[in-house]
């Protein structure tokens, strides 16, 4: 017996109380995989909206910079 006289039976409920307690928080934490396919298939989404925006940004940009390349160009075969 210890000091408190319960005995090691109380004190190893209590610790394997705790531990299947501890055990379903984790399992309820834990992804499956069908969360991960969401995941997956919402970041893959992202991914191609991001590239389909940097691609029509950089088109503008491009577009731009032949612009003023050709108003400098036209500028100089004036004078």
């Amino acid at each position: 017996m210890d000091r408190t006289g319960w005995g090691n039976t109380c004190h190893g409920f209590f610790i394997s109380q705790k531990i299947e307690i501890c055990v379903e928080a984790t399992i309820k934490t834990l992804a499956t995989k069908d969360d991960i396919a969401n995941v997956k298939y919402d970041l893959g989404k992202e991914i191609s909206e991001a590239k389909a925006d940097s691609t029509k940004r950089m088109f503008i940009f491009w577009i731009g910079q032949v612009g003023a390349t050709l108003a400098i160009v036209f500028l100089f075969l004036k004078k």
